[in-house]
């Protein structure tokens, strides 16, 4: 008779690089070995948590890099996401806007107020 799997550390480190990274449990199961049971039984913790702690590593280096001076494309992308900066239409320099100082307006006050035109209507 197999006696019982016991998880190493080793194998714990490579179930949480592996699921951080986005692999399937199928690949999982052939690096350290174990079926698709074991390892959710083992590992479901791991498993369970690991789309979102990449998702937190991942936002804060982006912040990281847009608060650094640094990266001048991140703080340009989180400018745009975070705070609804747009890049103004017709413009050589395609100069950054920002509709923040219009808060509580609505976004089609916002738009004529950066010089925006209205968004074009989708045929019917």
């Amino acid at each position: 008779m197999k006696p019982p799997y016991q998880p190493s550390d080793v194998d714990r480190r490579v179930v949480e690089t592996m699921a951080v990274g986005g692999m399937s449990q199928e690949d999982i199961c052939r690096a350290i070995g174990v079926s698709g049971k074991t390892l959710r039984k083992y590992f479901r913790d791991i498993l369970n948590s690991a789309e979102c702690r990449a998702k937190a590593q991942v936002v804060g280096t982006l912040f990281r890099m847009a608060t650094s001076g640094k990266d001048v494309a991140a703080t340009i992308f989180w400018c745009k996401t975070r705070l609804g900066w747009r890049d103004r239409q017709g413009s050589r320099s395609s100069k950054i806007v920002t509709a923040a100082s219009q808060q509580g307006s609505r976004p089609k006050d916002q738009r004529r107020q950066a010089g925006l035109p209205d968004p074009p209507v989708a045929p019917e």
